[in-house]
C-alpha cells in the first residue's frame, strides 16, 4: 500500500488529484530573474532546467492538477506554458476566468476548472 501511495504522491504536482492518470512531460519558461529564483528552489523530483537566452526552461514529469495551475499563475506574466498543449488549454480557460472576474454583473461563485461548470439557474 504504502509503495502504491508513493507512485501516486510522485504522479503530482503537489498533494491534489491529478485530472487524469498520466504523467506529462511539463515544459515551461521563466524570465531569467524568475527562473533563477525557481532555480534555487525544489518544486518537484524530476525537475531540470536549461538556459536559453535570457529564458530559463523548466522541464518535468508530472500530472496536472489545481496545484499547478496556482503555481504557474503565481509567477504571472514571467511565465509560459510551452507543453503540452492540455496544460496550455487549462492555463488559458483558467486565465479567461479570472478577467470574469473583475466584471461586477459576473456572479462570483465556486467552479472547479476541471469539471464543467453547471448554474443552479
Amino acid at each position: 500500500m504504502e509503495k502504491k501511495f508513493n507512485i501516486e504522491l510522485e504522479s503530482r504536482f503537489g498533494v491534489t488529484k491529478n485530472i487524469n492518470e498520466e504523467v506529462y512531460t511539463i515544459i515551461k519558461e521563466f524570465t531569467e530573474f524568475t527562473g533563477n529564483f525557481i532555480k534555487q528552489n525544489f518544486w518537484h523530483k524530476t525537475q531540470k532546467f536549461k538556459k536559453k537566452g535570457n529564458i530559463l526552461q523548466m522541464e518535468m514529469q508530472c500530472g496536472i492538477n489545481r496545484e499547478l495551475i496556482g503555481w504557474l499563475f503565481f509567477w504571472m506574466y514571467n511565465c509560459r506554458v510551452v507543453q503540452p498543449q492540455i496544460l496550455k488549454d487549462y492555463y488559458d480557460s483558467a486565465a479567461n476566468e479570472i478577467v470574469k472576474t473583475s466584471n461586477p454583473n459576473n456572479p462570483l461563485v465556486y467552479k472547479n476548472l476541471f469539471t464543467p461548470f453547471e448554474s443552479n439557474d
